[in-house]
């Protein structure tokens, strides 16, 4: 008899009848499944997000514990009761009914904002001094004696110490000797060698300890990839395997609070429709447990401008700009990618657009409304104007970063490099805060919509650029002239609210 073991099974209620196939072999296997039952009815667990993020409530920054996060989720009893009698019309008759055990798992201001004039030469290259000066940083450090960590996701690839070095010793050289811990995330390698894949990794790393100097740096290895995706033009099929999100995120899900990054920055992913909604459910929902225990989750909004292929991947195939998932969910900060400087412009090449996913949560409302009533006729029936809308802000992404990889520096961009210089300065942000004994800011969205408007410079100059006729994978898909989103006064669909100047951000937020 042979034995096949299949981990972490999450089952959702609605899926719960068919989310497990049955081998055809079943008479013949013992199989082991282990069964994670979530709710999907999340109406406590939004108004809790909104409670604890909303700077204007009386329950701002009161941090729930693990335990109490995951009771905002836990299933009603005819749920378990549900899964109990699939299992028993399976003629499964060992199983057990466990519950969650925590023991094994162990304005502000009202004034016009500009960026910085930079006299530094950052036009060929844009290296840490251009964007500490371009976005107001100076030589903020941190506390080192107060606990702030930022955590860095890496998947399928790992930092390098030795070019983190490299990369200080030319660029900042007063943070040499600064280091990060590595933790292994549901089998991910920690190989360091200067031949193993970790472009993406050191781009994200050197960024973040240029900017946050003092703050303790933490790389999380992720493991594995997901299969279940719905394929479209641009990953046709299952050949490649998209980002594990689920796996990644249930990690610090399960992760008891003094074990939690403060910021984590999220460099990954790919047309929001590639996940089932069911599964890009469930892994925001999971954002939405950090959410309730203080964590900022920042990620990249995607180098894909409108879209790539611009085709639904469903039975209309309808000509659609699209937006990049996981930053449609409505528990992260998306940060798109500006370029050029005096002033700063869009960047051609920067994702986003609005999700068919998630409605406009209350926090943007007002000001994506004020969008579409000046610009939403343009694409009218390209996008869904009830969306919950991305970016959330920009900051410096063209291809003219320097960095180190494989022992040599060469040029990175997209808004890769951009999400760790904001979860830089939010890691900042929260080492100021708690030298002052407050908590860390979390989910930040509602902060930044409602009270912080004058703590970004508004850029309105560029657009991107999208569906130009071959997906990414160099099939035909459709050809919009013109495509893209142009950078407005107010919120928009490439810059968002438009790129941060930390000084205004700390004042408001730290001081």
């Amino acid at each position: 008899m042979k034995i096949s073991t299949v981990s972490n099974a999450f089952i959702w209620p609605a899926l719960a009848t068919h989310a497990l196939a049955v081998p055809s072999d079943f008479h013949k296997t013992l199989t082991r499944y282990s069964i994670d039952i979530l709710e999907d009815n999340t109406q406590h667990l939004e108004r809790t997000i909104a409670q604890i993020s909303d700077p204007t409530s009386s329950q701002y920054g009161q941090y729930l514990s693990r335990e109490e996060a995951f009771a905002l989720i836990e299933p009603v009893e005819s749920t378990v009761g549900k899964v109990k009698r699939w299992l028993r019309d399976l003629r499964i008759r060992r199983y057990d009914v466990v519950p969650f055990d925590t023991d094994v798992l162990d304005s502000l201001f009202q004034n016009q904002a500009r960026s910085g004039t930079v006299e530094l030469d950052c036009t060929s290259q844009m290296t840490p001094e251009c964007l500490r000066k371009l976005y107001h940083m100076g030589d903020y450090k941190a506390d080192p004696k107060k606990n702030t960590p930022l955590g860095i996701i890496g998947f399928n690839q790992s930092a390098q110490y030795k070019e983190l070095d490299m990369f200080l010793r030319k660029y900042v050289p007063e943070a040499v000797g600064t280091s990060f811990s590595i933790e292994s995330v549901n089998g991910g390698k920690t190989v360091q060698s200067n031949t193993s894949l970790s472009g993406e990794a050191n781009t994200d790393m050197q960024y973040a300890v240029a900017l946050a100097k003092n703050i303790d740096f933490r790389f999380y290895a992720v493991g594995g990839g997901y299969q279940g995706f719905n394929p479209d033009l641009d990953a046709p099929d299952h050949s490649q395997a998209m980002e594990p999100f689920f796996e990644m995120a249930m990690y610090f899900a399960l992760l008891p609070n003094n074990r939690l990054p403060s910021v984590l920055s999220i460099s990954y992913g790919a047309n929001e429709q590639l996940w089932p909604k069911s599964e890009a459910t469930k892994i925001c929902n999971l954002f939405g447990l950090l959410a309730v225990r203080g964590v900022s989750v920042i990620v990249a909004s995607g180098d894909q401008g409108a879209g790539i292929s611009c085709q639904s991947n469903d039975e209309s195939k309808r000509v659609r700009f699209l937006p990049s998932f996981p930053g449609t969910c409505p528990y992260v900060t998306a940060v798109g990618a500006t370029q050029r400087i005096n002033p700063e412009e869009a960047l051609a090449y920067s994702s986003g657009g609005f999700s068919e996913y998630w409605s406009t949560p209350f926090w943007q409302k007002a000001q994506v409304e004020k969008y579409l009533d000046k610009h939403g006729a343009e694409w009218k029936g390209y996008y869904n104007p009830a969306g919950r809308a991305v970016p959330d802000l920009a900051t410096q992404g063209d291809w003219n970063h320097p960095f180190f990889y494989h022992g040599e520096e060469i040029m990175t961009g997209g808004t890769s490099v951009s999400a760790p210089q904001f979860a830089a300065m939010i890691a900042l942000i929260n080492n100021a805060r708690a030298q002052k004994g407050k908590p860390p800011l979390g989910f930040l969205n509602p902060l930044l919509y409602l009270g912080a408007r004058g703590a970004f410079a508004d850029i309105i100059k560029g657009n991107s650029t999208g569906c130009p006729g071959t997906s990414l994978a160099g099939l035909p898909s459709p050809f919009v002239p013109n495509a893209g989103w142009a950078a407005v006064e107010g919120w928009d669909p490439v810059t968002g609210l438009g790129t941060p100047l930390f000084d205004q951000l700390l004042r408001l937020t730290g001081h």
